[in-house]
């Protein structure tokens, strides 16, 4: 059995556990690619001890409410536990792609007005990128990179008096249905205003980094290297396949 020291930060106080074989082998059926995100919050339902404690104010336990990045830090500090401290991303280590401070998410920030229209900018959450994911594999969003940025920035930018998606009680299908919406409302914006809008987002994107460098890939969600020790390192993912050993998914078999 493994220990694992505890997660904390402003807003995680989070305990973990080894996984235990019933599901190792359960992530070993899910596939790669396609499930990257859902993957991530299959990995973590099963490597968070219950909450026993009274929460703290600021704390937030379900991992569907943390950020992209604070899903990355928990997988990544489970993965330095059973694979080695500094563990190795390609030429690079875990260390090139931590940020020094690892802080809490920023709050919204406004982007200013774009064509006489506000736009607010909220970090964004697992679950919301577990509907990207959805909506990519659907056929709703394109399967590369510019449909990871649109999902992000439908999932991110608010207009006006519009609410932001921040609740992740209603059914996966609502959900991706608010998101599609909003997704195709931007698509349908003129192009001079969406590719304003969109350099505002990058602009915001990099405001509200935070633990790691968020960037969109052909593949999914990454992140960028902020050490310059090692040049030229692509962006990093800690997809959950790492978390499993290789004996354990040689035996099992991972889908494709």
């Amino acid at each position: 059995m493994i220990y694992f020291s505890p997660v904390r930060t402003p807003r995680l106080q989070v305990e973990l556990h080894e996984l235990t074989a019933y599901d190792a082998i359960y992530l070993c059926q899910l596939p790669i690619q396609q499930h990257a995100e859902r993957g991530a919050a299959a990995l973590l339902k099963r490597i968070i001890n219950p909450q026993d404690s009274p929460i703290k104010a600021g704390q937030v336990i379900d991992p569907r409410l943390w950020t992209v990045q604070e899903r990355a830090l928990v997988i990544a500090h489970y993965l330095a536990h059973v694979i080695g401290d500094d563990f190795a991303i390609g030429r690079g280590r875990y260390s090139h792609y931590l940020m020094e401070q690892i802080g809490t998410p920023p709050a919204p920030i406004t982007l200013g007005s774009l064509d006489g229209k506000t736009w607010r900018m909220y970090p964004l959450l697992g679950f919301l990128a577990e509907s990207i994911e959805r909506l990519i594999e659907a056929g709703e969003l394109k399967p590369n990179r510019a449909g990871w940025m649109i999902g992000a920035m439908a999932a991110q930018l608010v207009q006006g008096d519009q609410e932001p998606l921040i609740d992740p009680d209603p059914l996966d299908s609502q959900i991706d249905q608010q998101m599609t919406e909003r997704a195709t409302a931007l698509l349908q914006l003129p192009e001079s205003e969406f590719m304003a809008l969109a350099g505002a987002f990058f602009q915001g994107t990099e405001q509200q980094n935070h633990i790691f460098k968020l960037s969109f890939g052909h593949e999914g969600l990454a992140f960028l290297p902020v050490s310059m020790e090692v040049p030229d390192l692509p962006p990093a993912r800690f997809p959950f396949s790492l978390a499993l050993r290789e004996d354990t998914t040689q035996l099992f078999g991972t889908a494709a």
